[in-house]
């Protein structure tokens, strides 16, 4: 049935992709807009603009001495500041709005009755409504989903009256078997078999069965949805600004992905390792699978995200980072085991899980101070010291413009050259002219810390059995680191002591993006393994195989039916489909794996 669904939601999608192609005009790019400014005046203008997501960025001049007319093409995302302003450099108009996408606009510079420059803006050609495309495929997904609940249901309804009916066939039987006369079989060497009437009744004790370790599904379906997540947001996420990364400061969809994976992967090492310690396995054949498993990481994170150029071959990347990880905190796993003794004080026993840990605590708040004092507490040549701006036409502009990211670019600039991200998402917006890598080597620090908040609601598994203590431990955990990462940002994109930067992976990124894997994980335990109200489908499928689907994913985005040429000007409309239809091809793939029983471990 889940197959029949996913082939349904792909033959939706691709035909509302091609219909949809007829409303565009032709002649603008996907968010953008028209604006046509007219001068009236006897005197040259000229036009300044910039977006209000550039922070603190000066106006850029747009167009200089303009006499009658002139065009120009916004974005659609932010609003768009523009500024009018004469010869002798004063602003005689300032106008902030947000404009429509594929929409036309007039913006008349005049002179009023008393002589005063005045602006007017006015719509020649109505926007686009460009979260149609959204909501229709928001729509169909709901529809899809709630017919799978019912199937569901029914089906397990079905199966209920099934057990009842063949329970009560066999109690029947039962009954009629007990009153024929009982006989005793004897079976004799010879072959001949001997019936007695007498039978003496034997107690047979039942053997206890074994108890089986139930896999939770919770966190199968987490991981599950980060990778579809992670899968549709690298494809493109229809083209839509909030399903990509952050310019700079800031927090998207495409930004909490890569740290859900990598606290997942904090819960799952302590979960292998308590299976290690359960069969006593030695520590140096364990440091050998440790030093394995992470250059495997390192290693295949390095072959499947690079091209063939030597000269910018990144070093630093994702699974780079995954293998970095995984190493510092199972190795303190290793050597810094929890303590398996209660707490001799009474009031220290509610926070065992966390006392258990306490040696892991304290190299981890080692590994976040070394990360505190090197990003704020070092100068670099040429920067202010501190500086974890964007550089460019941003903050600190023109001194601080060759500072993109402060000491976390300066260090992988140093130690790795050319072999670094060259496409920052900075570069367009802040017009930076130095790469920066979001993956690079002082992130990893702040990446180590977030992997043990990992292991701590791992640890809270092993601790509390009960299901009312693992999820009001993990809630509180969210509410906590919360609460502080956003006190640490000062509830604003730009503004707090550390903002929220998944470029620099600050101090309140990881914060923040911790707390949201808390409740998530809340989420997901409350509605698969406490209640059981969803088996986690589709989620749980792509999350039995996470790495497989990241790198086929990586290998094969370019390729039909992950994606295809968009031969006309593209539309969120066309773009949406793709990406979903690339997105549900691997969640069939999973699926098809899940039934083969074919999973990928490293």
């Amino acid at each position: 049935m889940a197959p029949f669904y996913a082939s349904v939601l792909l033959g939706a999608l691709f035909c509302a992709s091609v219909s949809c192609q007829n409303n565009f005009d032709g002649k603008l790019k996907m968010d953008s807009a028209f604006v046509n400014i007219k001068a009236n005046l006897n005197e040259p203008i000229s036009v300044l603009g910039i977006s209000s997501n550039c922070y603190k960025c000066p106006l850029q001049t747009l167009h200089s001495d303009v006499i009658t007319s002139a065009n120009i093409t916004v974005p659609t995302h932010y609003d768009y500041i523009l500024v009018i302003s004469t010869r002798n450099d004063s602003r005689s108009c300032s106008l902030r709005y947000l404009y429509g996408e594929y929409g036309w606009y007039e913006y008349t510079v005049h002179r009023d009755n008393q002589g005063k420059i005045s602006c007017e803006l006015k719509v020649t050609k109505e926007p686009h409504n460009a979260y149609i495309p959204i909501l229709v495929a928001f729509i169909v997904l709901a529809v899809l989903a709630v017919l799978w609940v019912i199937y569901s249901f029914n089906q397990e309804k079905c199966s209920a009256w099934c057990r009842r009916r063949f329970s009560s066939s066999s109690d029947e039987n039962e009954a009629q078997r007990e009153e024929l006369p009982r006989e005793a079989v004897v079976l004799h060497e010879s072959g001949s078999v001997e019936r007695n009437t007498t039978v003496h009744a034997v107690q047979i004790e039942p053997q206890p069965d074994k108890p089986t370790r139930k896999r939770l599904k919770s966190l199968d379906t987490f991981r599950g949805i980060a990778i579809t997540v992670m899968i549709f947001v690298n494809f493109g996420g229809g083209g839509y600004y909030f399903f990509e990364h952050a310019v700079w400061n800031g927090l998207l969809l495409a930004d909490v992905v890569f740290p859900w994976f990598i606290w997942i992967m904090g819960v799952s090492i302590t979960l292998s390792f308590k299976s290690i310690r359960r069969k006593k396995m030695k520590s140096s054949r364990v440091l050998v699978k440790i030093i394995r498993r992470s250059i495997i990481l390192f290693g295949l994170g390095v072959f499947t995200s690079n091209f063939n150029d030597l000269k910018t071959y990144r070093v630093p990347g994702v699974l780079q980072r995954f293998g970095a990880c995984y190493f510092v905190v199972a190795v303190m796993q290793l050597y810094l085991p929890p303590r398996e003794e209660q707490p001799k004080q009474r009031w220290l026993v509610p926070f065992r899980d966390v006392v258990s840990l306490w040696k892991q605590w304290l190299v981890t708040s080692i590994i976040l101070i070394i990360y505190l004092i090197v990003t704020y507490g070092l100068k670099v040549e040429g920067c202010p010291k501190g500086y974890t701006g964007p550089g460019g036409t941003g903050e600190g502009y023109p001194l601080s413009s060759h500072c993109t990211g402060g000491v976390a670019n300066y260090i992988d600039r140093e130690f790795l050259g050319r072999h670094i991200y060259q496409y920052p998402t900075v570069k367009h917006l802040y017009k930076t002219t130095i790469p920066h890598d979001p993956e690079g080597c002082l992130g990893t620090l702040t990446s180590i810390v977030l992997v043990f908040f990992g292991v701590q609601a791992g640890h809270i598994l092993h601790t509390y059995p009960d299901h009312k203590s693992r999820i009001i431990r993990w809630t509180i955990w969210g509410i906590l680191l919360g609460v502080i990462g956003i006190g640490l940002c000062g509830g604003t994109q730009d503004g707090g002591p550390i903002p929220i930067n998944k470029n620099l992976w600050s101090l309140s990124f990881i914060l923040v993006t911790g707390a949201t894997s808390f409740i998530l994980l809340v989420i997901c335990y409350v509605l698969t393994d406490t209640y059981g109200w969803w088996n986690g489908a589709p989620f749980f499928y792509p999350g039995m195989n996470s790495i497989l689907l990241y790198v086929g994913h990586g290998i094969l985005y370019n390729n039909f039916p992950f994606s295809w040429k968009i031969h006309n000007d593209e539309t969120h409309a066309e773009k949406l489909s793709m990406n979903l239809i690339g997105t549900a091809c691997w969640l069939l793939i999973s699926f098809y794996l899940f039934q083969k029983k074919f999973f990928l471990k490293i």
